[in-house]
């Protein structure tokens, strides 16, 4: 509008700040800030977003850094609106605001979070009648941690048996050898190096040369072969297509993938036994449901795209009143 009319993008900014947006005047009448809560010390907890009309029967929450303070977002799934926005990670204080939801509580009958112990616990006290499942893709980004510890592991044991090139080195043939050596240790660095991206993709979305490498790697390291194809096998577990169907058989396959990942006794993975059973129940409803967090994710990438678009977030107030008006 500015480069049109020939004005100035200040002044643009300013008659929308202060006459055409109804900030002014929101912030006057108390409504902006209707729901900010006091702290013990006195300090001010701002809750941009508090909309009870914006619950519903499938909810999503997660975190949301924003000017270096963490928020907590609590969104409607289906319609993709924002019912609360606050900046807490406190379970005291997510309850206080909580109440300000009143019986839209009970409608909700499905809701998705991460594995955050102040989520999971926030979720099971405060939603009675809602079946929480642990969203598919945190489960799925620490299984795949898992498999890059491995590559990280082999890696730093390849860097470990390299010659000392400050030492003194053979002559004739046995330096030949040694030169050889250091030449495929060097390469075996290379590709353990190279293959980050390559172990993220699915097998069957390798391109030619990439399944290559991929037998390259695995026959040099059956372990990360080993870690590989039990990350695929629970990718094959979460697909979508399992969604509703035997219960049994479901449950029962993801015990026997547990207990594949305990016998094969790789290190880096050995952390996720202890993970599925203490989340088995919330991970097992994803079949029952099919929910996932993605639209907690949308929300978030939504957000940071806007403050990308402004260039950070100069205005706290401004800022969130526009978010409030956009994705509430």
């Amino acid at each position: 509008m500015g480069y049109i009319f020939n004005l100035a993008p200040k002044t643009v900014y300013y008659w929308y700040r202060e006459y055409l947006s109804g900030f002014v005047e929101a912030v006057k009448s108390g409504d902006f800030h209707k729901y900010d809560m006091l702290h013990a010390d006195g300090s001010v907890l701002p809750v941009p977003i508090l909309k009870p009309e914006n619950m519903g029967e499938s909810m999503v929450i997660d975190e949301k850094m924003i000017n270096d303070e963490m928020y907590t977002i609590l969104s409607n799934a289906e319609t993709g609106k924002i019912a609360l926005l606050a900046q807490t990670m406190q379970y005291d204080e997510l309850c206080k605001l909580s109440k300000h939801f009143g019986e839209k509580l009970k409608d909700v009958t499905f809701i998705n979070s991460d594995m955050s112990p102040l989520y999971l616990k926030f979720c099971k006290n405060v939603f009675p009648n809602a079946m929480l499942t642990v969203d598919k893709f945190h489960v799925i980004s620490q299984v795949l941690d898992s498999l890059q510890g491995v590559r990280i592991r082999l890696k730093s044991e390849e860097l470990a048996q390299l010659p000392d090139k400050k030492g003194k080195r053979k002559k004739g043939e046995a330096a030949q050898a040694e030169t050889e050596k250091e030449q495929q240790i060097e390469t075996r660095i290379e590709m353990l190096t190279r293959s980050r991206y390559l172990l993220f993709k699915r097998s069957r979305d390798w391109k030619p040369w990439q399944a290559q490498r991929a037998q390259q790697l695995f026959t040099l390291y059956p372990q990360l072969h080993k870690a590989y194809q039990l990350v695929e096998q629970l990718r094959d577990w979460y697909d979508g297509k399992n969604v509703g169907k035997t219960w049994t058989m479901i449950e029962r396959n993801l015990r026997q993938w547990v207990e594949n990942v305990d016998i094969a006794n790789i290190t880096e993975m050995n952390g996720l036994v202890k993970m599925f059973e203490k989340h088995h129940a919330t991970i097992l409803n994803y079949c029952y449901t099919g929910q996932t967090n993605a639209m907690a994710e949308n929300i978030n990438s939504r957000i940071q795209r806007f403050i990308n678009v402004n260039y950070g977030v100069r205005d706290e107030n401004f800022f969130f009143f526009r978010v409030k008006k956009y994705f509430s």
